[in-house]
């Protein structure tokens, strides 16, 4: 332990983690008046020009090339928080507010805050069914510190933040070595790919290449225990990937359709079919508490709704073939592209990321088949972990170019006085677009504007007794927020697209419309306690002029969904069966014992 603690990378990961901390709570003393243009665009391309200034140090520094990488990375890591911290320092919302996805993943965490139990954060009785670990872990975060599910995602947005360049580099350094590993890092996340609207799903991208490279790619070691232990770290590291997002496991799974098509050279080494599926098998194992039950509560129900995929966009139906951009990028992907056609017969990395390559394109035709027949599984995906896949096969080029120029005293000359200013050029360009796209941008408007809905909260809490009804609430989609502040079983959905595939929601939705159709009040009382999915017991309707309205969304591909409208009558909710509640513009109704 002492050895490790003494290494250079922990050492600066420490000193980093400090100053990351000393940021965060030195921008909080920033003034809400300088967050707007110019004085926030001015403070972020500070912190970027201040990074960049890091690196040509980093560069310069008289130390190991392992110390300089872990510098290299550490810079990075306070430059993401500087830039994140920055513009929300005066919110406690992340980007986005509660709307949208935003409002979808708050719902999971103020779950798991509740409970630690796996279940879905809308029906109860049904375990969760999108990767769940980056929210239950916020949410046991919450539920350990007092804080608000809310206020915890923000801080889970600093975090990630600062993990991403660390982790990615950890896992590139098996596969590239320290030094090539930081650069690699430091590409990927400046250049190459950002998805600040879902950081866990940049992390799970950004550590899968490399995971997939350097456990399903690489022969396993021979002796027994070396082998056992390789097969659980990978299993483990594999495992908790998946359950950050399961797609690229699935865009890759081609991959194994394809090795006995693309082998490098025949005196490489490469890892046995059955070693992939060994390693695939441990990670299916160890992240069998998140899809074990899942998978049951799929087999148990007879009308099994996948409708997450069926968001649709013209922009999904995307082919992508970023290498023929003109730009920088496009280039530079161009380069990639073509080294993996040159070096697969020789290089078993490059022929790695050729498979790679080719089953992204794969899948994206496969979506295309699949929309045709009314399945979409939103093939678009593909295209980032494409990004991802020719940007690291980008700079192994790179790094191959490199050695041959330096072997030659006339270009080694050239590369050495004039590619540090180049490449530091080129840092400071994307560093300000990073920052500027984050720190500007929209979600950043909404998460200021972000309220706590006080008088919607105290009404339900004021209705609900308890806090917790022991049925399902019907709630109108306007009033849809509570779930964000109050753990809350509802009877539909929102939103389609969100929704549970064995929740049988075209059932229940059929079953509200007949609902809404029955006049007699006992008639009401009795359907509603014997409701498919379990009963009502709470509604938090809309009062209108024509009466109490439910208004939620159904599946419409390829439209996005369409709205459904449900009008209830007062005289519905008879007295000898329901409590009227009404607290300020709020009205409920909850069923008596």
């Amino acid at each position: 332990m002492k050895r490790i603690l003494r290494s250079p990378a922990w050492q600066v990961f420490a000193g980093s983690s400090l100053l990351a901390l000393a940021i965060y709570l030195g921008v909080a003393r920033v003034s809400p008046a300088h967050l707007e243009s110019p004085y926030l665009d001015s403070f972020l391309r500070l912190g970027a020009l201040v990074f960049v200034v890091l690196l040509a140090l980093v560069w310069r520094a008289g130390r190991s090339a392992h110390y300089k990488a872990a510098l290299a990375i550490g810079a990075l890591a306070v430059f993401l928080v500087f830039v994140v911290a920055l513009p929300l320092s005066h919110t406690s919302y992340a980007p986005g507010g509660v709307i949208g996805d935003r409002l979808f993943e708050l719902a999971q965490i103020a779950t798991f805050a509740d409970s630690p139990q796996n279940r879905d954060f809308a029906y109860k009785d049904l375990p969760a069914f999108y990767p769940p670990l980056y929210y239950y872990l916020l949410g046991r975060l919450a539920a350990f510190s007092g804080l608000a599910a809310y206020k915890v995602l923000k801080y889970g947005f600093l975090l990630l933040a600062f993990l991403l360049p660390w982790l990615t580099w950890g896992l590139w350094r098996p596969v590239a070595g320290p030094g090539r590993a930081a650069v690699l890092a430091l590409i990927l996340t400046l250049a190459i790919y950002q998805d600040w609207g879902k950081p866990q799903v940049w992390l799970s991208l950004f550590l899968f290449v490399p995971w997939w490279l350097g456990w399903i790619e690489r022969q396993p070691p021979s002796e027994r225990r070396a082998r056992l232990l390789w097969f659980l770290a990978g299993g483990l590291l594999g495992a908790a990937i998946f359950m950050l997002q399961y797609y690229w496991f699935l865009i890759a799974g081609v991959t194994l359709l394809l090795g006995g098509w693309l082998k490098a050279a025949p005196d490489s080494d490469p890892p046995r079919f059955a070693d992939k599926l060994w390693m695939l098998m441990a990670a299916a194992l160890f992240s069998s508490p998140y899809w074990g039950p899942l998978l049951l509560s799929l087999l148990q129900t007879s009308q099994v709704e996948a409708l997450q995929n069926r968001f649709w966009d013209p922009g999904f139906l995307r082919f992508e073939l970023p290498f023929l951009n003109p730009t920088i990028n496009g280039l530079f992907l161009l380069l990639g592209f073509i080294w993996l056609l040159g070096r697969w017969r020789t290089q078993p990395l490059a022929a790695a990321l050729l498979r790679l390559t080719l089953a992204c394109w794969l899948w994206l035709g496969l979506g295309y088949g699949l929309i045709l027949l009314n399945q979409p599984i939103l093939a678009v995906k593909a295209n980032e972990l494409l990004l991802v896949v020719l940007g690291a096969a980008a700079c192994l080029a790179v790094f191959e170019i490199l050695e041959h120029l330096l072997a030659r005293p006339r270009f080694g000359e050239w590369v050495r006085a004039a590619g540090p200013a180049l490449t530091l050029a080129l840092a400071l360009n994307f560093a300000f677009r990073l920052a500027l796209g984050f720190g500007v941008a929209e979600p950043i408007t909404t998460a200021r504007q972000a309220a706590y809905p006080t008088a919607l909260v105290a009404a339900y809490q004021q209705a609900a007794a308890s806090g917790e009804t022991r049925g399902a609430a019907l709630v109108d989609t306007h009033y849809r927020e509570l779930l964000v502040y109050q753990p809350l079983n509802v009877y539909v959905m929102w939103n389609p697209h969100f929704n549970h595939p064995a929740a049988r929601l075209s059932q229940r939705l059929d079953a509200l419309k007949h609902l809404s159709r029955t006049a007699d009040p006992a008639a009401f009382a009795a359907l509603a306690a014997e409701m498919p999915g379990g009963p009502i017991e709470l509604f938090l309707l809309r009062p209108t002029a024509a009466g109490y309205v439910l208004e939620t969304y159904a599946d419409d591909f390829p439209n996005l969904s369409h709205t459904l409208t449900f009008l209830f009558s007062e005289s519905q909710f008879g007295a000898d069966h329901f409590e009227k509640i009404q607290v300020g513009e709020y009205v409920f109704f909850r069923a008596l014992p």
